[in-house]
């Protein structure tokens, strides 16, 4: 399975492929690697991120739970 975590575009850097670039080539090495997976989280809030992975083929699958200890 290939993770893919804490991407994050600078606000000023948004809106220039730079996003897809860093998608696509996290995907490439995932596949290099043989992964027949890949997963992501996102915050469920952020309906514009959301619906860029969706627009990349990724699909909504599950709820995350966190219980912050300290």
């Amino acid at each position: 399975m290939g993770l893919i975590e804490a991407v994050v575009v600078k606000k000023e850097h948004r809106n220039k492929g730079i996003g897809i670039k860093l998608i696509k080539w996290a995907l490439e090495k995932a596949i290099d690697q043989r992964a027949d997976l890949a997963q992501l989280t996102s915050n469920k809030n952020r309906q514009i991120v959301l619906e860029f992975y969706e627009k990349l083929g990724f699909k909504r699958s599950h709820y995350e739970f966190k219980l912050k200890l300290n």
